[in-house]
């Protein structure tokens, strides 16, 4: 009898290893499964502040900034302040169009 029981000990117990490595691999297999439907993290784009320049009523008004950040030189023509405070007047339009198309 006791030879029957071993024999019978040993089979559920190999029954339940089995049982044991095959709930395993499931298990990993669904870890897995789900690692690969689980999307990667999208890059955000930080949010950009693009306020509109105010219009420019009287360019003139710039020129003692521009003579402060030495873009305009004291021996300048009154032209050639033009030149250079139109210039910047063009750039910031330019940098507000870049901003609010989203390329800067």
């Amino acid at each position: 009898m006791r030879i029957s029981n071993l024999i019978q000990v040993i089979s559920v117990a190999g029954t339940l290893l089995a049982g044991s490595t095959l709930l395993v691999a499931c298990a990993s297999n669904n870890e897995a499964e789900t690692a690969a439907a689980t999307p990667a993290p999208v890059a955000t784009v930080p949010v950009q502040n693009c306020s509109a320049p105010p219009p420019v009523r009287d360019i003139w008004a710039l020129e003692p900034m521009l003579t402060n950040s030495g873009d305009i030189k004291p021996e300048m023509t009154r032209e050639e302040k033009k030149a250079v405070i139109l210039e910047y007047i063009r750039a910031k339009n330019e940098t507000y169009s870049k901003c609010k198309k989203g390329k800067n």
